[in-house]
């Protein structure tokens, strides 16, 4: 097992500067502006199909989607063994997506997601 240093937001109260485009699952495409710009927060949410604990947590973040939205704060994920290009784990994270009855976002991963995301192990909240 290897443990990691607890990461700290490095950014302001206004948030950090994040630009990126990607799809979503089903080749939506999106991009950090459209899907920052609706909400006053927004929590990600990076896993992998291969990660337990970040499948055992969805039903939790679905929740807190559902319960939090109206009040502007969003939850979007990103499955970093999905990058964009490479559907090689694709159909498991919509399978995964579909058993734990997500209905918030999730996106493919980017080029630099890791960095910009300061993302050291799976699953991470940004």
């Amino acid at each position: 097992m290897k443990f990691y240093t607890p990461q700290a937001w490095t950014g302001t109260e206004e948030g950090a500067d994040l630009t990126f485009e990607t799809t979503d699952l089903e080749g939506n495409p999106g991009n950090a502006q459209q899907i920052f710009s609706q909400n006053k927060i927004t929590m990600i949410n990076i896993w992998g199909t291969y990660c337990g604990p970040g499948i055992e947590e969805m039903p939790g973040l679905e929740e807190l989607y559902k319960d939090y939205a109206e009040k502007g704060v969003n939850v979007v994920g990103v499955v970093g063994d999905v990058p964009v290009g490479n559907d090689k784990e694709l159909q498991a994270a919509k399978d995964i997506v579909g058993e734990n009855g997500m209905t918030f976002t999730n996106l493919r991963a980017w080029d630099g997601y890791k960095d910009q995301l300061a993302c050291r192990a799976t699953p991470t909240i940004a």
